[in-house]
Order: structure tokens, then sequence, then C-alpha cells
């Protein structure tokens, strides 16, 4: 699995090629979300305190939504200097 630094999709792996069917679960843990968002899990950790990232705690794990995920990313997209 990729992350979306690289412009890829969730759902598809490295070949492009349709990822394992259980994978495509609308929440994700923290670790498979800092791999998908590029960084260390610290960091999302981090996110989480500072209340930047949208997460669910329903339990004792932290919960991450693959569609807010994508839509957070787009939102902090930053233009090019011209």
């Amino acid at each position: 699995m990729s992350n979306l630094i690289n412009g890829e999709q969730w759902g598809e792996d490295d070949d492009g090629a349709a990822a394992d069917p259980g994978d495509q679960v609308g929440w994700v843990r923290i670790e498979v979300a800092a791999e998908r968002l590029g960084c260390g899990v610290s960091l999302v950790r981090r996110l989480v305190a500072e209340r930047r990232i949208p997460f669910y705690k329903p339990t004792k794990y932290l919960l991450f939504d693959r569609d807010e995920l994508d839509q957070w990313v787009r939102r902090h997209r930053t233009d090019p200097i011209a």
C-alpha cells in the first residue's frame, strides 16, 4: 500500500492492482493512517493531540475514516509560487 503523497488511491497496491477486498474498510488504525499520509505514527499522534486531524476514539484505539483523511489532505494543499 502506498501513501497519498504519491497520488495513489486507497485500495490500490504499488502496482495499481486492486487490494485485498478486506482492506477496503472505511476505518483504519493509526499505523495505516500514518503509512498512507507518508509520515510517522508520532506525527499523527501529535496532530491528534493538537486536534488538527479528524479522528475517532470509540475504544482505546484511535480510528481514522479514509474519506476524511483524503479530504483533510486536499484541504491542506499549498499553491506553488508563480
